[in-house]
């Protein structure tokens, strides 16, 4: 059986090309995270694809269940492409969806699943 080595991450110099993208969407856990540089910011998946010319990257700051993304994510995209909402109050809708259906079903409004998912880049 055969396996194929992963495709790394494109750098800069790659000629990945993303302008007009509006959203790149990382669900996995850890995605908004990169090594720390001096005088250089943070490096990771994000920077790429900012650099590769997306308008916006979404991804997460920690890890989060499953169906807790599923459900933020859907809201998400609900509100971005159902009610035409900018980025900015999409995330908020997102947010407040997964408040209420957690004090739906008795749970916590605790930030953990919210607070992970961040937009970086252009709001609009």
């Amino acid at each position: 059986m055969r396996t194929r080595a992963a495709r790394p991450i494109p750098s800069k110099g790659d000629t990945l090309d993303l302008r007009g993208t509006d959203w790149i969407v990382l669900s996995c856990c850890d995605t908004g995270l990169g090594a720390l540089k001096t005088r250089e910011g943070v490096f990771g998946s994000r920077r790429v694809f900012r650099i590769a010319g997306a308008h916006t990257t979404i991804a997460s700051l920690w890890p989060v269940r499953d169906e807790d993304t599923r459900r933020w994510m859907r809201a998400r995209y609900e509100a971005r492409f159902g009610r035409r909402q900018p980025t900015d109050e999409s995330v908020r809708q997102a947010c407040l969806a997964v408040i209420r259906a957690g004090r739906c079903a008795g749970l916590s409004a605790h930030p953990g699943v919210r607070a992970a998912f961040i937009a970086r880049g252009d709001w609009r």
